[in-house]
């Protein structure tokens, strides 16, 4: 074959293939966005154990992402209410199960990026003022019996969460001890003992109380255990078990006490001082 005749058929094969080549291009560079608001449920009749291994830190705060157990003695069994697009829920060997989707590990094997967002279906979610910019709280609400939720929470081994915030409402316990790095809420709870050593992450209370209440202080790099106490938080005996500096609510406490547990100096910052105190 003539070297002419070998360039013309050269030519016209990449004429040929040049749509589909800039069609790739095209598919690959397109953003991709995952809808919270497209939910879906699952149920089980029980569970022994509980695990969330999904993990968004490259797309979400861990306040953004959170795992809130709600008790309800009229479902019956175990009811999970979560986004279909985000993570999957499944039940094994009686271990309640969260993870990534099939698609978002897909995506994240071949470095495709994706925006996590509650998408309006009246807009196009390609054009330039989308909503990739600000991700939307994504929520796995699971709805159980009270027997239920204490005895995941009793049994350290029983519950597990990667990433994120536990999100506990409406529960009266008479200890609760969570030794997870992890963010934890406690909304409308009364707890007689807690022990909470969550890591450098934040501590929520509303309307919550608490008899007595240990709370380890940590810090990582630039970020440190904190507390928000919101309004109704009481802890009757605070008993700060503090390696970090870190600030309270002076009216959300009865007693407090600090023992530290490095020999490094740390700052206590009591806020809100609204009658005579004796701090030493």
């Amino acid at each position: 074959m003539k070297t002419t005749t070998k360039i013309i058929i050269g030519l016209i094969t990449v004429s040929y293939l040049l749509p589909f080549i800039g069609f790739e291009i095209e598919r690959t560079t397109e953003k991709v966005f995952l809808d919270a608001s497209v939910r879906a449920s699952f149920k089980a009749k029980e569970a022994k154990a509980m695990a969330s291994y999904a993990i968004y830190s490259d797309q979400l705060n861990t306040d953004q992402y959170r795992v809130m157990l709600i008790p309800d003695d009229k479902v019956g069994g175990i009811v999970v209410d979560y986004p279909a697009e985000l993570v999957e829920v499944s039940l094994s060997k009686g271990v309640l199960q969260i993870n990534k989707t099939k698609r978002i590990k897909e995506l994240e094997k071949n470095s495709i990026s994706y925006y996590i967002t509650e998408i309006d279906s009246q807009k196009d979610p390609n054009e330039e003022d989308s909503t990739e910019d600000v991700p939307t709280n994504v929520t796995v609400y699971i709805k159980a019996p009270t027997k239920t939720i204490k005895t995941l929470l009793a049994n350290q081994k029983a519950f597990y969460m990667a990433f994120g915030t536990l999100d506990l409402r409406d529960l009266d316990l008479e200890t609760l001890d969570i030794q997870k790095n992890i963010s934890l809420s406690l909304r409308r709870c009364t707890i007689k003992n807690a022990t909470i050593n969550i890591g450098p992450q934040l501590l929520t209370t509303y309307k919550t109380r608490i008899n007595n209440l240990t709370l380890y202080t940590k810090a990582y790099s630039s970020i440190s255990t904190s507390i928000d106490e919101q309004e109704g938080t009481y802890v009757n005996h605070l008993v700060l078990k503090a390696a970090s500096d870190i600030i309270l609510n002076h009216t959300a406490y009865g007693h407090i006490k600090v023992e530290k547990i490095n020999t490094m100096p740390l700052s206590i910052t009591l806020n809100n001082i609204q009658e005579n105190a004796i701090l030493k």
